[in-house]
């Protein structure tokens, strides 16, 4: 008998769950609609589906998106700012994986993308019998910490624009049922902000904010994928819902990340400590957000067994590729060439 989980994906009585779906249709593999795959995280989604193989996939674009490398991905054209348009490429799915998101300050953008998109992906799902959602966000909707092993039960204090419409499309999302991925701070090749945003941070200081022992939760992007691929694949059928953290089980200080950047990109450039008190002020000067000075002086790391156990994947400790130094050696060049101050 189908177990119904909730209202919104289940709007239909006879909507079988995809387990009872598959056992009907003989051999076909379940289909996953992934929204969001030109995005650095979605793209690396998109790559671990299909390299495990246990799901067709298909992937939503807009009409002005190039997707050079969509493999042996169907694509659709439809937006999902617009509701209307997201029938034919929901119709048939399975589950949606929305990836597609929008980080920058503009409040109007952020609601439209973040909050309206959702509610238009998850009303499709509801007309066209999807049984599973799963929707990718950030730990940073909890707001400014310390915070040490906290699990997904912290109560929500995002401190942005982008943050607060993200929280507020996880709601959609739990309401109805479906899967919420809270990703800890995501690095690899496609990254533009993490590390990124360490070299500048170090490049101002000198070196860490204080002494760098505080410890951050972190995910290789390639790791992060493996992960949404294993929990979208037909082990899982309709069962798996509500909110979970997908990081690196163990948290890596600041003064860590730094003395990798160095072996791996930078070589040696900074000191192993700064003044910790002027050290936010500073960085305002320099342009950070008191949200990021606070995110780099403070502890932000949480629980994050559970998925890896759910999934049966083992993690691998936290290190920057080749693939990466390689990328952040171009993408992050002219900070490279800063001296620090």
């Amino acid at each position: 008998m189908c177990h119904k989980t909730t209202a919104v994906l289940y709007k239909t009585k006879d909507c079988p769950c995809l387990a009872e779906r598959i056992m009907r249709q003989g051999s076909r593999k379940p289909t996953v609609l992934l929204t969001g795959a030109s995005g650095f995280i979605g793209r690396n989604i998109a790559k671990a589906v299909i390299a495990r193989g246990e799901t067709d996939l298909r992937i939503l674009v807009r009409p002005t998106t190039l997707l050079p490398e969509s493999g042996k991905a169907s694509i659709y054209v439809g937006d999902i700012t617009d509701g209307d348009s997201l029938n034919t490429a929901t119709a048939g799915a399975d589950t949606i994986v929305n990836a597609a998101t929008y980080t920058g300050t503009d409040a109007v953008t952020a609601t439209q993308v973040n909050v309206d998109g959702t509610r238009n992906l998850l009303e499709a799902a509801a007309r066209n019998g999807v049984s599973r959602f799963v929707q990718i966000s950030t730990t940073a909707v909890y707001g400014i910490g310390p915070h040490r092993g906290a699990g997904t039960s912290l109560p929500h204090a995002p401190a942005s624009m982008a943050s607060r419409s993200r929280a507020s499309a996880e709601r959609l999302v739990l309401e109805a049922g479906g899967s919420v991925i809270r990703t800890g701070l995501v690095y690899g090749p496609g990254d533009e902000w993490f590390i990124p945003g360490l070299i500048r941070m170090a490049n101002i200081l000198g070196g860490p904010v204080g002494d760098g022992t505080s410890k951050l939760s972190v995910i290789d992007v390639g790791q992060l994928g493996g992960l949404i691929a294993a929990l979208v694949g037909p082990r899982f059928a309709a069962e798996v819902s509500g909110p979970f953290h997908a990081a690196e089980p163990e948290p890596v200080s600041v003064a860590r990340l730094l003395l990798h950047i160095q072996d791996k990109i930078a070589g040696p450039r900074w000191s192993a400590s700064t003044d910790f008190e002027m050290s936010p002020t500073i960085l305002l000067q320099g342009g950070f957000t008191s949200h990021q000075a606070a995110l780099l002086s403070q502890d932000h790391w949480y629980e994050s067994d559970r998925l890896w156990a759910l999934t049966g994947l083992s993690p691998t400790a936290f290190t920057i590729s080749a693939e990466a130094a390689f990328w952040y050696r171009h993408f992050a060049a002219s900070w490279l060439r800063e001296q620090p101050e």
